[in-house]
């Protein structure tokens, strides 16, 4: 086999826009100093209504939302595309696992389980979908550190909004609707730092409720063997099933009570296929 001659990735739909693919990929870094910032804000609050017993609870949960996301961020799985009997093929570990289809936008023989990202402009095996808010790529292998992440950034903007709720001096009406502290602000009745405290109040509330419903979605789509990546076997095997795959491994489903270590699970590090055109 010829060898492929190097060209520069493409980055497929926003070809052309590089500013924009700029823009998605700053978005996990404003997404992690707005959690970190509401975090600290959170503790403050705690800590100056002296309802420090409840660090017991929200600190966990942090920790359990950041591990997860390292887990997801680092994660990974080398996979090698050789020369296999005069045929590309992907092999780990010294194991042929399959053959190969040519990416022309990675310009490399890659995996038939891959698909091409391109916001990461990269194939990806087993890829889900790409969270922006992570900035990373979704895959079956990563997928329950996904789950994990949802469920207790959920329950950490419950617990962030009602404890801003709860040290809030306005109103109930213009805490809970956003509009009506906008009015409240236009007619001289409150400052503007009272209507940004609302606004984030009606942020953290909004953004669990919105995770809770894309939680029970994926759980759901996971179960049936609708997501992109299963095939007809993940349909066969059941919803129990494929929801014990799904959180398979060492922790499995303690995933949601133990923090997460991201070395911990050999078999789920795996976030993007690293292909070679051609290894010895």
């Amino acid at each position: 086999m010829l060898p492929v001659p190097a060209a520069p990735r493409s980055s497929g739909v926003i070809r052309g826009r590089r500013w924009v693919l700029v823009l998605l990929r700053s978005v996990p870094f404003v997404m992690l100093l707005s959690t970190l910032a509401t975090v600290v804000w959170t503790v403050q609050v705690l800590w100056a209504t002296g309802a420090t017993w409840l660090f017991v609870y929200y600190l966990p949960v942090v920790v359990q939302v950041y591990l997860n996301w390292a887990a997801v961020r680092v994660s990974r799985d080398r996979f090698d595309v050789r020369e296999v009997t005069g045929r590309s093929a992907v092999v780990r570990n010294g194991t042929l696992l399959q053959r190969t289809y040519f990416c022309p936008r990675c310009r490399v023989d890659t995996s038939y389980e891959c698909r091409h990202c391109p916001l990461c402009e990269a194939c990806v095996a087993q890829r889900g979908h790409h969270c922006f808010l992570l900035g990373t790529c979704i895959t079956r292998y990563s997928m329950k550190h996904f789950m994990v992440i949802c469920v207790y950034g959920a329950a950490a903007c419950f617990f962030s909004g009602l404890t801003f709720l709860s040290d809030c001096k306005m109103p109930r009406a213009v805490v809970y609707l956003a509009p009506v502290a906008l009015g409240y602000y236009l007619s001289g009745v409150i400052s503007f730092s009272k209507l940004v405290y609302s606004f984030v109040i009606n942020l953290e509330l909004s953004s669990g409720l919105l995770i809770v419903g894309f939680t029970v979605h994926h759980l759901f789509m996971a179960a049936v063997g609708r997501l992109p990546y299963c095939n007809q076997e993940d349909v066969e095997r059941g919803s129990w099933r494929n929801l014990v795959e799904l959180f398979d491994g060492p922790l499995g489903f303690l995933n949601f009570v133990v923090p997460f270590s991201a070395v911990a699970n050999k078999r789920v590090n795996s976030n993007k296929l690293q292909s070679y055109s051609k290894s010895v």
